[in-house]
């Protein structure tokens, strides 16, 4: 088990902004900061970020808790992982208790083992590659047809699933795997004709995917050319593992882990479109290169390569669907903090083809080459447009290309846009920057007529702050114990677990620490405490002292006032106590 200690400078050296930043754009909002929901879908932001308290939460999902939950869920990581994960991150040692009892390690061991699956399906389909007869025609194909080189083959791990139905499936149960353990780590399918388990890659050449780490998370496909026979429905050209508790294909990056040094060495990234582009252009001695897994980029991809460099140029097909995904990639790194670079290829559909074609040299001028977003938008734009007359076609193309300086994080970006626009089209700056202005306006009013999460401050109540006051600062627990034996706090069930929290917690225990006991206890009583506790206004955490000795007078004022009305209601026998309370609530209340 990982020491107290451990935990505790790892989360101490933790920057939860910081570490939240990479992931999820987030923008100060007082003392705190904000940003669309990682874990659900959102258009206005409800996720609220604590540097003061450590803590994160959503209002709208409920996902909340300290800097090492957030690396579990966003990951999909155990918590021993989770502090590792950090731990490194920082150059900190972890030490374990070995004398404590070991820890429900079943999550993190079926891992592993899904691990051992993928990593040894990489070793079959590399060998198959290298070795089997069954491999002649993608031997070929990749060196004669791709152009690959031995040494390029082997940094990729490029690899051969042979014809048979279930050849991978065989050698895995051979080797002590179960098929229940083929199945979950996805290069095994349950035939729905017959039930047996097959393979799921079949005579296609094997790119497997690796996480940042170098694990081998999942595979990509690709079917041979001249491959299927004639009259047959012909199969999808590329296939990909599904998701998987290991593989999100939304997360990852091809060629990333290969690149990642090379990435943040220039501090730019080079987005392909495909597998054989990166091998390609690695191949060329340009590292950089990274792809989506054969979807459009996400968020999460935006993310992982903002953690790594502050630049981007998309190189995307140059068909016309390219064209479009690029487009929309490059919007995309645009919101999360990006300018992007767009780079154009002639001669060729991608950049694979054109290294078969031309020299590295060549491809290095297409790079020098690269203009900025807004120029490739508005030359696709009045493309798009070329059968209006000039003037119209130019005004056409400045107003639809001007969303794109709604999406710019920061003014000196949008200032850039604007210009780029004005210059290709010919439109005044002034014109558009008064137009631009008419669109904020317009998105503004959208936005606020956009229903927003209750907060919590709307909720908060005496008791509950005296909670929150509590949980935050460990020298006023005592005193809260005592007050709520005293006046009977905390009727409502999610305040009374959170008083148990603290009673079962040290007497110095972090708020880390009560919020894990009260999620242990109730996680809906935690998310409760979570949005209270991130409702809490500054002037409260300054001075908890005086706020509480406020508080716990007007709870006991109140009590008091209660309990008279009740011995008004009891009549003469209860004249003498009546008579005792009734100065000491007047003097309190003047």
């Amino acid at each position: 088990m990982i020491t107290e200690g451990t935990v505790s400078r790892v989360r101490d050296a933790s920057d939860i902004v910081e570490i939240i930043g990479e992931h999820v754009p987030l923008k100060r909002a007082g003392k705190d900061f904000k940003g669309l929901c990682p874990f659900h879908q959102e258009k206005t932001p409800s996720f609220m970020v604590s540097p003061s308290k450590g803590i994160f939460h959503c209002f709208g999902c409920g996902v909340g808790g300290d800097v090492f939950k957030f690396i579990m869920e966003s990951e999909r990581l155990s918590y021993p992982e989770a502090i590792e994960r950090l731990a490194e991150r920082k150059g900190i040692a972890v030490e374990r208790d070995n004398a404590a009892p070991a820890p429900d390690n079943r999550i993190y061991e079926r891992k592993k083992l899904l691990c051992q699956v993928l990593d040894r399906s990489a070793q079959f389909y590399h060998k198959n590659l290298l070795e089997s007869r069954d491999a002649e025609a993608a031997r070929k194909y990749l060196s004669e047809h791709r152009g690959l080189r031995p040494e390029t083959i082997e940094k990729f791990k490029i690899g051969w699933a042979p014809a048979g139905p279930d050849a991978l499936v065989k050698t895995a149960l051979k080797a002590g795997f179960t098929e229940s353990d083929l199945l979950e780590a996805g290069v095994a399918v349950r035939s729905s004709r017959d039930g047996k388990v097959l393979d799921v890659f079949r005579s296609r050449v094997v790119f497997p995917i690796l996480d940042i780490k170098g694990q081998v998370i999942g595979f990509g496909g690709r079917i041979l050319e001249g491959a299927v026979r004639p009259g047959a429905t012909p199969p999808p050209k590329y296939l990909n593992s599904a998701d998987s508790a290991l593989f999100q294909k939304g997360k990852n990056l091809y060629g990333f882990f290969q690149g990642a040094k090379a990435v943040r060495q220039a501090d730019e990234a080079l987005l392909l479109e495909g597998y054989m582009d990166v091998i390609a252009v690695h191949q060329a001695g340009i590292e950089n290169a990274v792809a989506p897994l054969g979807t459009s980029l996400t968020s999460e991809q935006c993310q992982l390569l903002k953690r790594h460099a502050t630049n981007v140029t998309v190189l995307f097909d140059m068909d016309k669907a390219g064209e479009a995904a690029g487009i929309r990639g490059a919007e995309l790194l645009l919101e999360h903090g990006f300018f992007p670079m767009m780079a154009r290829l002639e001669g060729a559909k991608d950049a694979d083809e054109f290294l078969r074609n031309h020299s590295q040299e060549d491809f290095n001028k297409v790079l020098k080459a690269k203009i900025t977003l807004t120029d490739f938008y508005v030359d696709a734009l009045l493309k798009e447009k070329n059968s209006l007359p000039p003037q119209a076609r130019r005004v056409s193309a400045a107003k639809a290309a001007l969303p794109l300086a709604l999406k710019a994080q920061d003014d000196i970006m949008r200032s850039e846009i604007l210009k780029g626009i004005a210059s290709k089209t010919g439109v005044s700056l002034e014109s558009l920057t008064a137009e631009w202005r008419k669109l904020t306006r317009l998105k503004s009013g959208a936005k606020a007529q956009e229903s927003t999460p209750l907060t919590a401050r709307a909720m908060l109540g005496t008791e509950e702050e005296l909670l929150c006051l509590a949980i935050a600062h460990p020298q006023l627990r005592e005193p809260l114990i005592a007050l709520a034996r005293e006046l009977e706090l905390f009727g409502s069930t999610p305040f009374k677990e959170g008083l148990n929290a603290l009673q079962m917690s040290a007497k110095d225990a972090d708020i880390h620490h009560v919020l894990a006991l009260l999620e242990a206890s109730s996680a809906s009583a935690a998310r409760t405490v979570r949005e209270f506790l991130m409702a809490f206004e500054k002037s409260k955490i300054d001075e908890p002292e005086r706020i509480f000795e406020s508080i716990s007078e007007r709870l006991q004022i109140k009590n008091r006032e209660n309990r008279l009305k009740e011995l008004a209601r009891q009549g003469p026998q209860a004249l003498e106590e009546f008579r005792r309370l009734a100065p000491v609530v007047k003097g309190r209340k003047e």
